[in-house]
């Protein structure tokens, strides 16, 4: 499996043979262009006591923020499913996807595949055994870098009554709004197709967005004409700086969304735009105080720390930096 974050900054997973004819799992980091030497992913080692791993997905929502899922093989002979996660350039301890010890009494479980929409904020589904041997789908959501407990896909229970379904794909912009893939058995023994969805709304609410040395994002003039600049300036309160969440984290002022025109372009100048539900007018709030805009996980930024009025944002590689940290509406 492949992911890039961006030109020149992609990740590679899948499986080596070692010395002693065992599989075991390994990934490999594309940095400006320049392939680095792969390396087993840290913690396998101790999970992977029944000699056979692998990673069968990765996705990686920025450069060097990756995560990735597959399979390990325990003391005991069987399958269960892992995952784990880089952080800024470096891979953490790998871990059972957690609820799954529970669920996989058949002892056959693996993440097939895995989707991130920023950092620490991804989905992952795969399948698992029950007690009786048969095959169920399950999906997994990780939260601000923290693996959740896995569930049996809603609705799948009753339809898989020839007992073999798993996920084939997951795919999720922005977090917490997901959609999967998969496969079931139905009674008379054919496999069948199904498709689910999952939606976490933003609460709507209505603030100001107060960055750097106390500016606020700001509409420029209060203008609800298509391109109009988003610029900083002292915060006063005022209607110009009044950002609405919106239900998919769209920011909105004057009926317009806050908008990457460059789709990923690097220090493209934000403005404002008809909402039209796209990646990149959907915006992710993370714990440090960054947004990030969900069709390549940059950040949104004050240029320069600058405290000029009328200097415009831009997006940029997150840093984690002053200039990039907001207060959420």
């Amino acid at each position: 499996s492949v992911s890039c974050a961006s030109a020149g900054n992609c990740t590679t997973a899948g499986y080596y043979y070692d010395s002693s004819g065992l599989y075991q799992a390994f990934a490999a980091s594309q940095v400006n262009g320049t392939w680095h030497n792969a390396i087993e992913i840290p913690g396998t080692a101790a999970l992977n006591t029944g000699g056979s791993a692998a990673l069968n997905s990765v996705s990686c929502a920025a450069a060097g923020n990756c995560a990735a899922g597959g399979y390990y093989y325990d003391g005991a002979g069987n399958r269960q499913a892992f995952v784990t996660s880089e952080v800024n350039g470096t891979w953490q301890q790998a871990i059972e996807v957690p609820g799954t010890a529970a669920l996989n009494a058949g002892g056959t479980a693996e993440v097939d595949s895995v989707s991130c929409t920023s950092a620490g904020n991804c989905a992952a589904g795969g399948y698992y055994t029950d007690g009786a041997g048969h095959g169920h789908a399950f999906v997994t959501n990780q939260v601000n870098g923290t693996w959740q407990q896995a569930i049996e896909i809603p609705g799948t229970a009753a339809l898989n009554t020839g007992g073999f379904a798993g996920v084939a794909s997951v795919s999720c912009i922005p977090a917490g709004n997901c959609a999967a893939t998969g496969y079931y058995t139905d009674s008379s023994g054919h496999t069948q197709v199904y498709v689910v969805s999952q939606s976490t709304p933003h609460p709507t609410v209505t603030g100001q967005i107060r960055g750097y040395q106390n500016h606020c994002a700001t509409d420029t003039g209060y203008s609800n004409k298509p391109g109009t600049s988003v610029t900083i300036s002292p915060c006063n309160a005022l209607l110009r700086e009044k950002w609405t969440i919106g239900a998919h984290g769209e920011l909105t002022i004057h009926g317009l969304c806050l908008t990457d025109p460059g789709n990923g372009l690097w220090r493209t100048k934000v403005n404002l735009q008809p909402c039209q539900g796209q990646a990149n007018q959907q915006w992710t709030h993370r714990a440090n105080g960054e947004y990030t805009v969900a069709v390549h996980g940059l950040c949104l930024t004050d240029p320069r720390w600058s405290t000029t009025t009328g200097t415009q944002l831009i997006i940029q590689s997150c840093r984690d930096w002053t200039n990039q940290r907001w207060t959420q509406p």
